[in-house]
């Protein structure tokens, strides 16, 4: 999880589309620049799509106009843990359900990062018992 320095919440990694227009390409992107861990395997498929309003977000307020953002989060898989805080993150954490719940609660992280952690997590366990994980994740 990140800190992240203008919500001053913990969320999931993520960013936007800076022009590659496509999803999983952008996932592997964003947490590979916020985590500066350089082996990542990204699933292919999405444990969730949200679509939310971007209420807060810096181009609402910088255009005054109502926009939404479409998060489309995937499943990383840290092959290497080591990990380099960025300019984007106040601090980086490895988490456990547990933990983020505790964050939940208090008002630390948000319940959307709860839900795509958990969803995240099923999906590994699924992959796992299909034997469809990459050699490199078992």
């Amino acid at each position: 999880m990140t800190y992240h320095p203008w919500y001053k919440i913990w969320l999931q990694l993520g960013g936007h589309d800076e022009g590659e227009h496509h999803p999983v390409s952008i996932s592997a992107r964003e947490a590979w620049e916020e985590s500066g861990i350089d082996d990542l395997w990204v699933c292919d498929w999405p444990v969730r799509v949200d679509p939310h309003p971007s209420e807060g977000c810096k181009s609402v307020q910088a255009n005054r106009h109502q926009n939404w953002h479409y998060d489309i989060c995937y499943m990383s898989v840290a092959l290497d843990t080591t990990h380099n805080i960025s300019e984007e993150s106040e601090a980086l954490q490895w988490v456990s359900l547990d933990e983020l719940k505790h964050w939940v609660k208090n008002g630390q992280a948000q319940q959307r990062a709860l839900e795509m952690a958990t969803n995240a997590l099923l999906l590994f366990d699924s992959l796992k018992v299909l034997d469809k994980l990459p050699a490199a994740v078992k």
